[in-house]
C-alpha cells in the first residue's frame, strides 16, 4: 500500500484527493478536520491500495503468498471479541479490534460503514467464502451496505433478488435530505416544489425533526410551512397538531396555540403535554 497517507494535511495535498459533495451532488461540502481521531477516522487511501489490503484480509493474513499478519494479528481483527447479541434472530452480531459483524448460517461477515460530510463507505468481508466488497462515494449516501449486501448475495450465493422495500426507503431518505438541504439554503417557494415530489407517507418523524430545527434556528418562516405540510399530510397525527400548536405559543399567538392543542388532544387524549399547554395559555391569557 504505497498511496494511502495517515494524516489530514497529507490527504489535503494529495492531487488524487476526492472531493465530497452535499446532497445535491454538485455542491462542493466542507472539509472536516479529522486528526483528533486519527486512528478512527483520518487515514485516505485509494481504491487500489484499498484492493490489497482485502485481499489480503479475506485469505487468512496473505497477499500474493506472503505473509502480512501472524495468525494472532489476524485473528485479533477477524474472530469475534465481544458478543452483542442477536438481531436480527439469525445473526449473532459482535466486535473485532476497530471493525463489527456477525455469524450468518455459521460464517464470518466482517464489515464497518463510515461517513463524514461528503464521503461515505461501506465494507464487507467474508473471509470463509474468500469474498471481499468496499465501496466508497463522496456523497453521503446509505445505499453503499445495501449494494455490499447484493453484492454479497449475487457473488457468493448467485441470489439476484432485490429488497424493493429497503431501496425505496433509502431513496425516502436521500430525497428527503436533498429537500431539507433545499429549504435550509434556498427559499419555501423552491422546496415546496421539490417536496412534492416526495413520497411523504414516511416522513411525518423527519418533517417534525426539521420543523423544530428551523424554529431553533429562528427560520419561523420555514418552520411553519413545514409544520402545516405535516398536518396536511397526516390529519389524523396529534404530533403534528401538538408541534403545531408549539410554533403558535412561541409567537404568542395563543388562540392559534389552542386551538391547535386542542386538536392534538380529541386526537390523543393521552397527549398530556397538550391538557398541559392548554391549561398554561388559558392562565396567561386571563387579565
Amino acid at each position: 500500500m504505497s498511496d494511502s497517507q495517515p494524516t489530514q494535511e497529507q490527504f489535503e495535498a494529495s492531487p488524487k484527493r476526492a472531493i465530497g459533495y452535499k446532497e445535491d451532488g454538485k455542491t462542493p461540502d466542507r472539509v472536516v478536520y479529522l486528526n483528533h481521531i486519527a486512528p478512527a477516522g483520518s487515514i485516505s487511501s485509494t481504491p487500489n491500495d484499498i484492493s490489497h489490503w482485502i485481499s489480503m484480509l479475506v485469505n487468512e493474513g496473505e497477499y500474493q503468498g506472503k505473509k502480512v499478519l501472524s495468525k494472532e494479528q489476524y485473528d485479533l481483527l477477524m474472530l469475534p471479541q465481544e458478543n452483542i447479541g442477536l438481531r436480527p434472530p439469525n445473526q449473532f452480531w459482535y466486535y473485532h479490534a476497530g471493525i463489527g459483524g456477525y455469524i450468518e448460517a455459521g460464517k464470518r461477515n466482517v464489515g464497518h460503514n463510515g461517513s463524514i460530510d461528503g464521503q461515505d463507505s461501506s465494507m464487507l468481508l467474508l473471509p470463509d467464502d474468500g469474498f471481499a466488497v468496499f465501496l466508497i462515494s463522496n456523497k453521503n449516501s446509505g445505499y453503499n451496505p445495501l449494494i455490499a449486501h447484493y453484492a454479497k448475495n449475487i457473488f457468493v450465493q448467485n441470489n439476484y433478488e432485490r429488497d424493493f422495500a429497503a431501496e425505496k426507503a433509502l431513496k425516502d431518505v436521500a430525497d428527503f435530505a436533498l429537500f431539507s438541504e433545499k429549504l435550509q439554503t434556498g427559499s419555501v417557494k423552491e422546496a415546496r416544489v421539490l417536496y412534492r415530489s416526495l413520497d411523504s407517507g414516511n416522513l411525518e418523524g423527519s418533517m417534525n425533526v426539521l420543523g423544530y430545527q428551523l424554529m431553533r434556528n429562528g427560520e419561523l418562516e420555514k418552520a411553519k410551512f413545514i409544520f402545516e405540510q405535516n398536518i396536511k399530510d397526516h390529519k389524523n397525527s396529534s404530533n403534528a397538531f401538538d408541534s403545531m400548536g408549539e410554533y403558535f405559543f412561541i409567537l404568542k399567538a395563543y388562540d392559534s396555540a389552542i386551538i391547535n392543542y386542542q386538536k392534538s388532544y380529541e386526537l390523543d387524549n393521552g397527549n398530556t403535554n397538550a391538557k398541559m399547554m392548554i391549561k398554561k395559555i388559558q392562565a396567561q391569557m386571563q387579565p
